[in-house]
């Protein structure tokens, strides 16, 4: 019942704002996983980011008695320490993921000459 408590302690308007962050984590989550280049970069990205949200939703709706409440923790809210650690690795994933579709995508330069080996493997390596 942390968010009830934070609640109490900051007011809607803070509670909002703490929400609007997840909001935020969330869609930059959603829009790296539509970015990447890459199937397995696109789905894990999706993944993480709604089970994120899955989460979020998950303890705000028990907070508030919209679902019944769960044994889930508040991302960096609650004190919980596999679940600390656990969403830092899903944040830590993200920022990769994010970081390889901002990436330039590499040029394929066409290899000087048609019999050279050296070239065209590198080409089809990229």
């Amino acid at each position: 019942m942390i968010a009830a408590a934070l609640g109490e302690e900051i007011g809607i308007v803070g509670l909002m704002g703490i929400i609007v962050i997840y909001g935020l984590l969330i869609a930059r989550g959603f829009k790296a996983a539509l970015t990447v280049p890459d199937g397995f970069g696109k789905l894990l990205a999706a993944g993480l980011s709604f089970t994120f949200a899955l989460q979020v939703f998950a303890i705000i709706g028990g907070v508030t008695r919209l679902l019944p409440l769960t044994g889930l923790t508040t991302p960096f809210m609650s004190q919980g320490g596999s679940s600390l650690i656990a969403n830092w690795i899903i944040i830590g994933i993200l920022l990769v993921i994010s970081h390889r579709a901002r990436m330039p995508q590499a040029a394929t330069a066409a290899p000087q000459e048609a019999g050279d080996l050296e070239a065209l493997t590198t080409v089809i390596a990229r």
